[in-house]
């Protein structure tokens, strides 16, 4: 399969997560090889930067200090398939 448009990959530092706007994201890069199936990815699973998150979504307001979490849900969209 060809590779297509880039696609974006951050990392969410959630050390000041605890209120609203105190999540920081840094822009990252990926390298993935994607092997076996066919197909592409359905545009209804595509993000659109900015407006895909607000600063009270779960995975980017959250206290991870006291109660410590037992789970996280990361913020966006689901799993992209093919």
């Amino acid at each position: 399969m060809a590779p297509t448009s880039p696609r974006r990959s951050h990392h969410i530092a959630l050390h000041s997560a605890g209120s609203a706007g105190g999540a920081q994201l840094y822009i990252s890069c990926a390298q993935l090889s994607v092997t076996g199936g066919s197909g592409a990815i359905k545009p209804a699973q595509m993000l659109s930067f900015p407006g895909s998150y607000t600063p009270t979504d779960p995975g980017l307001m959250i206290n991870i200090y006291y109660p410590v979490p037992t789970s996280y849900t990361a913020p966006g969209g689901g799993d992209a398939t093919c």
